[in-house]
């Protein structure tokens, strides 16, 4: 019987290039069920007070998912001063430390080898995190810690007082209008018209808006035509009487609460924190855009916020970057974490989900678009290993008395005087 040997190698080679095919397709279909890694161990985590329900409520959520795994959350009052501390002390060394923005490139400037490089390490999603945030972390080209939240900035006011007045908030296009405002409210009730508190510092959040900093360039830029904009506007507040500093975001929450103070400027948490204190009130707040300082000007903020290194000693520290990872990009984490702490995501993915254009009733406004978009379109805040230095130095000047009593060339020599050793 005749046998073609060419049409039997091809068949032969067929039939191989089925089984290898067969082969390559059950790897993969291997790979994309491949079960999630499985961590174990402990990771210790120091926050603050303000933030210690956000953390805790991940660490839940993360525990859900790896139940091997165990997460303490230690809160201090002062991490900043106990850092090394925490850091190095074998009694109180902590896997994961939050830090704040402004003092961030201080204290990795100063524990720089103590802490973990992350550049590599958080490659895969670095470029899901909001810009303006993830350029807050970067040192020199290099990651030393990631974001843990956003803070965009909206004005929190008094809704029914305005209509029962005719104050139409879209006529207040500028800080000007906003001060006119303030003015008429003021006299009219006898309330504050507007409440702030040091942390939410206002000169460096104007500077904000403006597309600037204490520093440009790492050099101290307190002369410029922008600078003498911000402090005459801070200046003009002050002396107008409309604008009271509470000594925490807690005591003017509860002037808003008890109806004494009309405006105040909000971060998601201090929207999330209204809603949850007294949450049968509808149509008594409202949110509005920031003024800008002329017409048709920037309206977008945000400064400050809270970010988390990882102690480079740390024997779980694989442990601590899936939990951080979790934690900043997780799909579902990220709006429970707003809805039951008033955490706002640094995850940008998160802003394009259908709940974030849902309208708030509670305010009858889309309020947490309005923050995404101030997070989005906001410039960047300059930090140096100064800052906090600078910051303090300038706050104890730019007091409501020296605003209202001193003319502002005084106010700047006064400041620089009192730089000049600190920055030399």
């Amino acid at each position: 019987m005749f046998v073609d040997n060419n049409r039997c190698t091809k068949l032969i080679i067929i039939i191989l290039m089925v089984v290898i095919l067969s082969m390559v397709v059950s790897c993969k279909k291997q790979d994309s069920y491949k079960k999630q890694e499985v961590y174990k161990g402990d990771i210790n985590i120091v926050t603050d007070k303000n933030h210690e329900l956000q953390f805790k409520y991940a660490a839940e959520e993360f525990k859900k998912v790896q139940n091997k795994v165990n997460i303490n959350i230690i809160v201090s009052n002062n991490i900043q001063s106990n850092f090394e501390r925490f850091l190095k002390n074998e009694d109180y060394k902590k896997d994961i430390i939050s830090v704040d923005n402004e003092n961030l490139q201080y204290i990795v400037d100063k524990y720089k080898d103590d802490i973990l490089n992350l550049t590599n390490l958080v490659s895969s999603y670095k470029n899901n995190i909001v810009y303006n945030r993830i350029n807050d972390n970067s040192i020199d080209g290099k990651i030393y810690s990631m974001p843990w939240d956003a803070t965009p900035k909206l004005i929190v006011y008094r809704k029914d007082l305005f209509d029962s007045k005719g104050i139409d908030t879209n006529d207040i296009k500028t800080w000007k209008d906003y001060i006119e405002v303030g003015k008429k409210l003021s006299k009219d009730t006898g309330k504050t018209f507007m409440g702030n508190y040091e942390n939410n510092n206002l000169n460096l959040l104007f500077a904000n808006q403006l597309d600037t900093s204490y520093f440009n360039n790492k050099k101290l830029d307190l002369e410029s035509e922008k600078w003498s904009r911000i402090f005459d506007l801070e200046k003009e507040m002050y002396t107008e009487n409309i604008v009271l500093n509470f000594g925490s975001e807690r005591e003017m929450l509860e002037s808003a609460e008890s109806g004494k103070t009309l405006t105040f400027i909000g971060i998601p948490y201090s929207v999330y924190k209204l809603m949850k204190d007294i949450p049968k009130v509808k149509g008594v707040w409202g949110i509005m855009q920031l003024p800008a300082f002329e017409s048709g000007g920037n309206t977008s903020v945000s400064t400050n916020g809270m970010n988390v290194i990882v102690n480079k000693s740390s024997q779980n520290s694989q442990l601590a970057l899936a939990f951080i990872k979790f934690a900043l990009t997780d799909d579902k984490l990220q709006l429970d974490l707003l809805n039951n702490t008033g955490r706002f995501p640094v995850y940008k993915t998160a802003y394009s989900f259908k709940y974030m254009d849902k309208t708030v009733d509670y305010f009858n406004s889309n309020v947490w678009k309005m923050f995404a978009i101030s997070q989005q379109s906001a410039y960047n805040v300059e930090y140096t290993k100064n800052f906090p230095m600078v910051k303090n130095k300038i706050n104890s000047v730019l007091s409501s008395d020296n605003l209202k009593t001193k003319d502002i060339k005084t106010l700047i020599a006064i400041i620089g005087k009192s730089l000049e050793k600190s920055l030399k």
